[in-house]
C-alpha cells in the first residue's frame, strides 16, 4: 500500500519507483521540499532503514539523488549512467541496491533525453537516434565533471567517486575515464558495453531496414571517438567489464580484445576484472550488480 503524506499524489511530480522496487514499498511519505522520498521497506519485517530520493537539477543538469540517513554526511559517491533512449529513472532500482550498502548514488539524464529531451529527437526513430551517439556521449560526458564538483562543493563526498554506466552509459564511462578524469574518481564498472569502435557500423549493417538512415560521416565520427584509442594509456585504474555473450549489441570479440590489450598496461593486475555471462545478452543482470557491489567496496 502506498501513501503520500501530506498533498496528493500528483504533487510526486518527477520523482518515482521502478516497479521493480514496490513489491517491497510499504510507506511512501513525501515532503514537498527537496521532493524527497522516503521509503520503509518491508521484507518480513520493518528493516531499520531509510533510502532517500531527492530530485534536483545540478545546474541544468536534472538529478536523482539517491542516499541512506542523514544528506550532511560524507559518502562514498556513485554516479549511474543510463542508455540511449532511456533516462534517469530506469537506474533507481540498481541505485537503491547500491545505496543499502552505503553509497550515495547519483543519477541524471544525459544530453538530449529524459527531461533533457527536445522535440527534434524526440521525433527521431531509433535508427536515427542510434546515429546521434557519438554526439550524445561527447556531450554527456562533460555533465560528469560538473556533478563531481558540486558535490565536492557541497562537501558531500567523503573522497572517493565511482561511475556505473549501462549500455551507452558503459561507452560514457569508458570515454570519461580516458580523458582527463577527476583524481576522485577510483573505479568504474562500464556493464554491457564496448569502447571499441566499429559498433555503430555492426549496429546499423545488421538491420537492412536502417540503410535509409545510414550517414558514413556520423559513423566514421564514432570510429574515430571511439575510446579504446585512448584507454590504452590506462593504467592500474581500477576498471570492471561486465558483458552477457550473446549481446546482440557489443560484440563480445571486441570486448575481449579490448580488455586485453587494457590488461597488458596494467602492473596490478587485480585492478582489472573482465567477467563472461554465458546465455546472457543486452541486459542487466542481478550478478552484475552484485559485482559492481563488491567492485566499489575494494576500491571506494
Amino acid at each position: 500500500m502506498l501513501r503520500s503524506v501530506p498533498g496528493d499524489a500528483s504533487d510526486l511530480r518527477r520523482c518515482s519507483v521502478l516497479p521493480s522496487i514496490s513489491p517491497l514499498l510499504t510507506t511512501l511519505i513525501f515532503q514537498e521540499f527537496g521532493y524527497r522520498i522516503h521509503l520503509a521497506l518491508r521484507i518480513g519485517v520493518i528493516i531499520n532503514m531509510q533510502i532517500i530520493i531527492e530530485d534536483k537539477r545540478v545546474k541544468h543538469i536534472p538529478v536523482l539523488d539517491v542516499y541512506q540517513g542523514d544528506p550532511s554526511e560524507k559518502q562514498r559517491l556513485i554516479i549511474m549512467l543510463h542508455g540511449l533512449t532511456s533516462s534517469k529513472e530506469t537506474g533507481l532500482a540498481n541505485a537503491y541496491r547500491l545505496a543499502t550498502q552505503g553509497f550515495r548514488i547519483v543519477l541524471f539524464d544525459a544530453y538530449r533525453h529524459g527531461e533533457l529531451a527536445d522535440e527534434q529527437f524526440l521525433s527521431l526513430n531509433y535508427f536515427q537516434k542510434t546515429m546521434e551517439t557519438t554526439n550524445i556521449i561527447i556531450e554527456t560526458v562533460k555533465y560528469i565533471d560538473i556533478l563531481i564538483e558540486y558535490y565536492e562543493d557541497n562537501d558531500a563526498l567523503s573522497g572517493n567517486i565511482g561511475l556505473i554506466g549501462f549500455s551507452m552509459g558503459g561507452v560514457i564511462v569508458y570515454t570519461y575515464i580516458s580523458g582527463d578524469k577527476h583524481p576522485a574518481v577510483k573505479a568504474a564498472v562500464p556493464v554491457v558495453a564496448s569502447p571499441a569502435g566499429g559498433t555503430l557500423r555492426r549496429l546499423i549493417q545488421k538491420a537492412p531496414q536502417s540503410e535509409r538512415y545510414w550517414d558514413e560521416a556520423k559513423i566514421a565520427l564514432a570510429e574515430r571517438e571511439a575510446p579504446i584509442h585512448r584507454l590504452k594509456e590506462l593504467k592500474d585504474f581500477p576498471l570492471l567489464m561486465l558483458n552477457g555473450v550473446v549481446d546482440d549489441h557489443f560484440a563480445i570479440e571486441d570486448v575481449r580484445d579490448c580488455y586485453h590489450q587494457l590488461r597488458q598496461n596494467y602492473t596490478d593486475k587485480e585492478k582489472i576484472k573482465f567477467i563472461e555471462y554465458p546465455d546472457i545478452g543486452h541486459h542487466v543482470t542481478s550478478e552484475m550488480i552484485d559485482e559492481a557491489i563488491v567492485w566499489f567496496r575494494k576500491f571506494l
